[in-house]
Formats: C-alpha cells, structure tokens, sequence
C-alpha cells in the first residue's frame, strides 16, 4: 500500500521513477514502458554519446561479472544503460510487469486526482432570476453539482436571499460570513436535501434559517463530530439525520435553535451543546432517537423528548413556564440519564391567593422532566428562577433533590414560593413558606410514588 502523506502532482517519470528505484536499486535511469531489452555479447566500448548523453552500468544483485550483458536502452533517447551479467534470465519479463503495473497505477493516480478536482468552492452570488440552488447564475464559479461530489458553500452578501435546495447536495462546510445578510434555505422535500459531511458555521449577526433536511452520515458503522454555530444565530427548521456514532456540537456565541416542523427521529447520535454553545428548543418541540449532552446552555421553549439525557455540571438548562399548567414545556428522557449543573424557572403567569388558589392539597404544578423508565441519577447543583416580578433562589433540603424558593412578599402572590422535585420532575406554587408547607409536599411526593406504583412504574427513591 502506498500512503500519500500529502498531494502531490503524479506524473508518469514520478511512478516510473519509484518503481525503477525498487527493481534496480540504483538512481532513475529513464526507464518506461517504451524501453526495449536486448541480449548481446560483452558490451562493447560505447564511446562518446553523440547525443550528450552518457552510458550507465548497473552491476547484479550479486556483483558484477564482464562474461554476458543486456542492453537496456530507450529509441529515441540520448541515454544508454547496461546491465551486467548476473540478473536472473526473467528479467525482461519482470521489468514489462513493472512497467505495465507502473503504468496501471499512474492511470489510477491521475484518474484520482481527476475526480478530486472536481471537489469545488462555491459562492452564493445570487444572480440568478430565482433562488434556486440548480439556476447556475446564482453561483461562482457558476454552476454546483449535485449528488455525492462534496463542496464548500460560502454566503457572503444580501442578494437573492430566499433559496431553495432543488436536489441532493453534498456539502463539507457551509459559511455565512460577518458580511452575510439573513438566508433562508428551503427545501421541504425528502429528495431535496442537504448532505453534510463538515461544519455550518454563521458568522454574521443575522439569524441564518436552514429549512432543508440535514442529513449527517446515517449508516451505523459512520463515525464523525460535527459543529453547528458561530457568532450569529442559526435557526434548523427541519429535521436532522445520523447515526448512532456521530456527535453535532452546538458551538459559539449565536444561539442554535431547533424548531422542527418535522420532528428529528431519525437523528440517532448524539446532540451535544458545548460550554459556550446555545441551544433552544422552539415552541414545537423536538424529538430524537439519539443522546442529549448539556455543558453549555441549554433554553426549553417546548417539549423536549430523547433517549439519553446528560446534564452536566458546567451547564445550565433554562425552562419557559407557560401560565397555564397543561401547557407546559417539558424534556422527557430514557434511561442512563443524569442531573448536573443549574436550573432555572421562569414561570410567566401568577397566581392569587383567593378563588383557585394553590393549596397544600392542590398545589399549582408544572411537570418540567419526566422519566420513560428509570430516574435521572445525579442531581442539580443550584436551582433559580423567576415569578411574579420576583427573583428567586432555592435552597436544598439537606441532599434530598427538594428544593424551595424564597417567599413572594406583597401582592396577590404575598406568602406563595415554589418548589422543585428532582425525583418527581414537578415544579410546584404552594401559598406560605412554613415547615408545614414543607411536609406538604412530602406528602404530595409520597402519593405520587403510590400512583406510580398503582400504574406498574419504578417507584422514587
């Protein structure tokens, strides 16, 4: 095997050359498929090369013998090379091999080299009557192929800004640079597609939106990490594919938001937001077949469903809690998952302390995570929010994964604080701050583990 560390020009004499070097032994000597090999008696004395060239000996693996010679001399050249008595009678037929298997592997090399050339950059100039990815105008140099052959799209003006992906287009970077205007890249159909094998990077400070399916590679046994993100914001409002082996961070300073109108089942990798990433689940909400790793920040707008769940220390996972109680934002995780690092709750409604009021028997509550089967191991490191006009700081009861808000003084809301349980998932508005209170919701907490005994569920620990 031949390992070709960096590119390099093939050429003919370079194949020839290598291969004329691990047969003889000896520097290049203009040999090639041409050269003719002829069997004479003791060489005679060649004298002066009228040509200018020069003869050579070159002496047999086993030294060198003045008895039998061949000629190896190519027509036409101005070059005369001898080989001394002692190579093997076969020699004439092995050197045609190499000579053809040199050839053979130039033609491949080339043909290579051919093929990737036709790898190319691509700028969006968007002169075209449409926005169409296949209208050649709307490209520089004009023109992107479709299908498998990879390329790098580059985004850096204003002009013609809705597009639409009218094929399959295979991709190793897409780029909106800090000149970019605000793109939308349609494409809303299964055979109109964005293959990614590299990384979507936004560089400008308008929100890019990609409304084509991303499809990284799906097959089981594909590897590969990926980013999504930059300075500016990036908006994916379509699904995403992979296998199970491929991870995409979420990078940068913009904020990466996933608004599936076509929920992402068929990403099974692993979706990870990196310390300085920002993630944001839309109002739709997001389903994936694959794992969840929360190091950066991680904005709950809708539900959030998948398989594994890891939120780490370094992390924050901020929840929109809608006023009403049924509609409330949640993330539901599988197995293996585990709590880590700062909730933050920010509930948008208010509730008085008259009428429907919350009570100890019937507290307000928000289901923020729930378990398909086993409960998230771990447990959040600081827990904080925001209601009714107030800022809230929870404090842990012991290391029990009970949390409670400091109490709402004043208003409707006078005497009320909130209460979080890691083993429940449940945010809860409870009307005073007192140790009775407290034991309230312990006894609401005791009659949901009968009701998830009840139903055949794993019981809390």
């Amino acid at each position: 095997m031949i390992r070709l560390s960096k590119p390099f020009h093939v050429t003919s004499v370079s194949i020839e050359r290598w291969y004329q070097r691990r047969l003889v032994g000896r520097p290049y000597q203009d040999l090639t498929s041409h050269a003719a090999i002829d069997r004479q008696g003791p060489p005679p004395d060649p004298g002066p090369d009228p040509g200018g060239g020069q003869t050579r000996t070159i002496k047999p693996p086993n030294g060198p013998s003045p008895s039998t010679s061949f000629l190896l001399s190519k027509p036409h050249a101005s070059r005369t090379t001898t080989l001394q008595k002692g190579f093997p009678m076969n020699h004439r037929s092995s050197l045609r091999r190499h000579s053809l298997v040199a050839t053979a592997l130039c033609t491949a090399l080339l043909a290579c080299n051919a093929s990737r050339s036709q790898a190319a950059s691509f700028t969006w100039t968007g002169a075209g009557a449409n926005g169409s990815w296949s209208t050649a105008a709307n490209w520089a140099p004009s023109g992107i192929t479709t299908g498998t052959t990879p390329h790098t799209v580059t985004y850096n003006n204003n002009v013609n800004t809705t597009g639409t992906v009218a094929a399959e287009y295979t991709l190793t970077s897409l780029d909106f640079t800090n000149t970019a205007g605000a793109f939308t890249i349609n494409g809303n159909s299964p055979t109109r597609f964005i293959r990614m094998q590299g990384n979507i990077t936004n560089s400008s400070t308008a929100t890019q939106t990609i409304n084509t399916i991303l499809a990284y590679p799906q097959a089981v046994s594909s590897t590969g990490t990926f980013t999504i993100g930059g300075s500016g914001n990036i908006l994916l409002a379509n699904s995403i594919r992979s296998g199970p082996a491929v991870t995409v961070n979420v990078v940068g300073t913009g904020t990466v938001s996933l608004a599936s109108v076509a929920p992402s089942i068929a990403f099974a990798g692993t979706l990870a937001t990196t310390e300085s990433g920002i993630l944001e689940i839309g109002t739709d909400g997001v389903i994936i077949n694959g794992g969840y790793v929360n190091n950066g920040s991680l904005f709950v707008n809708g539900g959030f469903a998948m398989n594994q769940m890891t939120l780490n220390s370094s992390g924050t996972v901020s929840f929109a809690v809608p006023a009403d109680p049924n509609l409330v934002n949640t993330i539901q995780y599988g197995d293996g998952s585990s709590y880590g690092g700062t909730l933050s709750v920010n509930l948008s409604g208010t509730y008085a302390n008259t009428g429907t009021s919350p009570t100890l028997a019937n507290p307000i509550s928000f289901q923020l995570f729930v378990n398909t089967n086993e409960l998230a191991t771990g447990g959040f490191t600081a827990v904080r929010g925001s209601y009714a006009e107030t800022n809230l700081t929870f404090t842990e009861i012991g290391t029990t994964g009970y949390w409670y808000s400091n109490a709402i003084v004043g208003g409707a809301q006078d005497g009320q604080y909130v209460t979080f349980a890691e083993n429940t998932g449940l945010l809860m508005i409870v009307p005073e701050p007192s140790a009775v209170v407290i034991a309230g919701v312990g006894v609401a907490l005791a009659g949901w583990r009968m009701a998830r005994r009840r139903k055949g569920g794993k019981p809390s620990a």
